[in-house]
């Protein structure tokens, strides 16, 4: 039974990811590809990491919320990245480019590496309502950042084509967005629950289970969207860029403030030190650090993706070494 669960949840996570990657590209004709992804597409792919947070407040275990937080960001900034830059750069894509150029997200790196720095200082002695006003202002930041940029973008796009405006296809997006999205959240915790039964059912370890298995369900649905937007390629490459660092920014701001407002209201108290959601805190500064130091050339390659790629395996391999001494 389990089987027959993950295969059809499998399966309405592609076809879900596909309308969110294609209705929220071709709103980006309209509005811009680079804030379509930033925002709609960032957001709506993100619901069910909101859903994690809420549940993790809700049965009083914030490591779990933390957790998805932190372990997210380190996914996307390593495995993620290096997945889709190299499906970018080879054949996988319809249209391969040598290198992806980041000229037009230097805002989006700037302020995912100050709000990588700033989680693990505000951590130290516990998140409250202040550090909570921080992420909140920051994320207020990159919305006034971002459409500030979504003018030259809509200009730069009118200069370069003459494209009518096409309501049908605008109403005909918007409906994928809003089926992708909701569907999302229905399927999501399925495919996540049913991926990890048969896990276990089959002898995998739990430690490859934590680390491994569940990570990488939970962050399916992002994944999907976005990989056909690498296959796309072309113009659909700025959709695929901006919905990567806007997604690890909301994570990495209003998520985290969600979590802090929402653990005050119910527990009326700030959400504790943990010693290994701090080392995650400080893996995932380590990720986004050395991401930086790739891209401070404004351009990734299949180099960087390699690198990246190892990068993951070194920080999985870390986590395993950490967790086996301490158990």
């Amino acid at each position: 039974m389990d089987y027959l669960i993950f295969f059809t949840s499998f399966i309405s996570i592609v076809v879900l990811g596909y309308l969110l990657a294609e209705g929220s590209d071709n709103i980006g004709i309209f509005i811009g590809r680079r804030f379509s992804g930033r925002i709609i597409l960032s957001i709506t792919s993100e619901l069910p990491e909101f859903l994690i947070v809420v549940y993790s407040v809700i049965l009083n275990i914030p490591d779990i919320g933390l957790g998805a937080i932190f372990g997210s960001n380190i996914l996307m900034m390593s495995l993620g990245l290096a997945v889709f830059i190299l499906a970018s750069t080879t054949r996988f894509s319809l249209k391969p480019i040598q290198a992806i150029n980041l000229n037009k997200f230097k805002n989006d790196i700037i302020v995912f590496l100050l709000l990588s720095i700033i989680i693990p200082i505000t951590y130290i002695d516990g998140y409250g309502i202040f550090d909570a006003i921080i992420f909140l202002l920051a994320y207020s930041l990159y919305l006034y950042l971002t459409a500030k940029e979504r003018k030259i973008e809509v200009f730069e796009m009118d200069s370069k084509s003459k494209r009518k405006i096409n309501k049908k296809i605008l109403y005909l997006s918007s409906l994928f967005v809003a089926i992708g999205a909701i569907g999302l959240i229905f399927v999501s915790e399925t495919f996540t629950s049913s991926l990890n039964s048969i896990a276990i059912s089959i002898g995998i370890p739990a430690i490859v289970l934590t680390l491994v298995v569940s990570p990488l369900a939970a962050e399916m649905p992002e994944k999907v969207s976005l990989i056909f937007l690498a296959r796309k390629g072309g113009e659909s490459i700025d959709t695929m860029i901006g919905t990567i660092f806007g997604s690890k920014i909301l994570n990495s701001s209003l998520l985290i403030t969600m979590f802090i407002v929402l653990h005050s209201l119910i527990f009326g108290s700030k959400i504790s030190f943990d010693y290994i959601g701090f080392l995650e805190a400080l893996l995932s500064m380590l990720v986004a650090i050395i991401a930086t130091i790739l891209m401070i050339d404004r351009k990734v390659t299949k180099i960087e993706g390699i690198i990246l790629l190892l990068v993951y395996v070194f920080v999985i391999i870390f986590q395993f070494i950490l967790l086996y001494i301490i158990h």
